[in-house]
């Protein structure tokens, strides 16, 4: 398998062109290219199908899922499709597991790409939850503490908690919120401290990959909880910070789109030979 590797503020991806080859990845193949042992090593591996003027992205998590969407991956997908595959279209239209997705960017040579990504509007998906009362907590190295989370659909499932949080509460609390049986498919799991006007910190456990350095998703189901809440206004950009580095969202009030911009850069090409049972 030719590959390139690739990423959006740390949070690296496999990018294939699996064009014509139907049925050629598998979880198998996804776990093995994800292992940073003895495979390539990312958060993920992206499969462009469809055609340079439909172009489609599949996202595999390491642990062999599909998730629905990835907003630093589909950043990346996009800056390939130029690179690549020469398309000049601006925006470019992503057919994704969310619905197709609109892409503006911008080719910053060395530097890599800037890519700003309208990732559709973040939707209530069923009531609040409480930290405290959740199936699976109970057995957290830190006791967990009355908290209420907000659950938003950004076409992949998130829940949001505003706090203060240490390192250790963050690392207790994120598999089980994840893995909890709350969430029967899983969810993305968002750890968020207001840190001034229109500023976030945030940390995320990922549904299927764990702790990242970014998630896009993540940043965009944040900010939409924020307006929700009162915490954020819409019309005026989000700084969030992520361990990888920062993410700008704009939340638009005329129909409750979230603009996600952010960078995409591409770090290596190779050749990878896989089993061919797996």
């Amino acid at each position: 398998m030719h590959f390139q590797k690739v990423h959006g503020l740390g949070n690296d991806f496999v990018f294939l062109d699996l064009r014509g080859v139907p049925g050629h990845m598998t979880a198998a193949r996804a776990r093995a290219l994800c292992d940073r042992h003895t495979g390539v090593g990312g958060d993920g591996v992206l499969v462009f199908t469809g055609s340079p003027d439909e172009p489609v992205m599949t996202i595999w998590n390491p642990d062999g899922t599909i998730p629905e969407m990835c907003g630093n991956g589909i950043r990346c997908f996009v800056m390939e499709l130029v690179r690549r595959f020469g398309v000049a279209a601006d925006p470019i239209i992503v057919g994704t597991g969310a619905g197709p997705l609109s892409c503006r960017w911008e080719d910053r040579g060395e530097a890599g790409f800037l890519v700003e990504v309208d990732m559709g509007a973040g939707l209530s998906d069923g009531g609040d939850v409480d930290l405290a009362t959740l199936p699976g907590l109970r057995d957290a190295t830190v006791s967990p503490r009355g908290l209420r989370g907000q659950r938003i659909s950004i076409g992949n499932p998130h829940v949001v908690f505003f706090d203060r949080f240490t390192d250790a509460e963050v690392r207790s609390w994120g598999p089980r919120v994840t893995a909890s049986a709350a969430f029967p498919a899983g969810v993305n799991t968002e750890f968020a401290e207001l840190t001034g006007p229109g500023r976030i910190r945030l940390t995320v456990h990922e549904r299927g990959a764990g702790f990242t350095l970014a998630c896009g998703t993540g940043a965009c189901a944040t900010v939409a909880a924020g307006v929700r809440a009162g915490l954020l206004e819409s019309d005026r950009p989000v700084e969030v910070t992520l361990p990888g580095g920062v993410l700008r969202i704009l939340h638009r009030s005329e129909d409750g789109h979230l603009l996600m911009t952010g960078p995409a850069v591409e770090v290596f090409e190779g050749v990878i030979a896989l089993d061919a049972d797996a």
